[in-house]
């Protein structure tokens, strides 16, 4: 598989080690080179529109302009350093009403990443959803889930420990697991991949089967059992090989790209689950323009899978 796929390289160096580290963390907040990346209610600042132009940049925060919006040590988190040194946080900042925020930055508004991720370098898109997670966590883990009261932040947001001192639980940053798999098989005497769709994407878009793993499941299991939950079709674990991973911060999970064939070609589509699902042979995947066949975007692990079955 292609290297570096889009949210994979932020270029920042986590120096986890240092997190406990409060007077350097402190330092680097009130360093003048540090960069901030507010996140209001999962939502990045940007400059420019991608419904106008495809010239949209992503906006950040001095420590000037973020101190102000830090509350205590609960809505901001430390990222990292970059190759000049410079710190990088991430700042909640979801207390702001609409306008509040919109006046952050001159010309600058809150978008999706989902609309917005695509047009930005992909070093901007990976510190974005690196900031959008960590906000996200943060947020839904403001009670302790053993007792229910309110946690605290620590290591410079990157863990939340209970502040009742006679539970003191530590919860820690998580992503759900998510198979995503090209299934193929021989179909006619030509090789062919097996392709989805929901019935909310847009008419003739297909892309390669993907779901959650569940708890006490090994990532072959959970590609067998979702390929046969949806469309019918079995897939041995042992035949289950890794091709590489992406952050999928919508909202927090990791996609774990992985390759199989099917035992079968039968077709038992679940319509709960999908809305259609058909082989695609070679074919029509390299005449998809006349067939108003649609893939998953480029930047995604989904295409990058499908991109490398057609090299093969």
């Amino acid at each position: 598989m292609k290297k570096n796929l889009y949210y994979t390289n932020s270029g920042l160096d986590r120096v986890s080690h240092l997190r406990k580290d409060d007077p350097w963390i402190l330092e680097r907040i009130d360093h003048p080179t540090s960069q901030f990346i507010p996140v209001w209610r999962e939502k990045n600042l940007i400059v420019g529109s991608p419904r106008e132009t495809r010239d949209v940049k992503a906006a950040y925060l001095s420590s000037n302009q973020a101190m102000p919006l830090m509350k205590g040590n609960s809505n901001w988190i430390y990222l990292g350093e970059d190759e000049q040194e410079t710190a990088w946080f991430a700042i909640d900042v979801s207390f702001l009403t609409k306008d509040e925020a919109a006046e952050l930055v001159s010309g600058a508004h809150f978008d999706d990443l989902w609309t917005i991720g695509t047009l930005l370098p992909p070093e901007d898109g990976s510190r974005l959803a690196f900031a959008k997670g960590m906000a996200y966590w943060n947020k839904t883990h403001m009670y302790c889930g053993r007792c229910g009261a309110e946690t605290k932040s620590s290591h410079a947001g990157h863990v939340r420990r209970c502040s009742r001192d006679e539970c003191g639980k530590e919860s820690f940053p998580r992503t759900d697991p998510a198979v995503i798999m090209l299934i193929t098989a021989e179909v006619d005497g030509e090789e062919a991949i097996l392709l989805g769709r929901q019935a909310v994407w847009p008419r003739g878009m297909y892309s390669v089967l993907a779901g959650f793993v569940e708890p006490g499941e090994s990532l072959e299991e959970a590609v067998a059992r979702e390929v046969f939950e949806e469309a019918g079709v079995r897939v041995e674990p042992k035949d289950v090989v890794y091709c590489g991973s992406q952050p999928w911060p919508f909202p927090a999970s990791i996609m774990v790209g992985l390759r199989a064939p099917a035992t079968d070609i039968t077709l038992n589509v679940n319509k709960e689950e999908m809305d259609d699902a058909r082989w695609f042979k070679r074919s029509e995947i390299e005449a998809r323009k006349e067939l108003k066949l649609y893939l998953p975007r480029p930047v995604s692990i989904a295409r990058a899978l499908i991109d490398d079955w057609l090299k093969d």
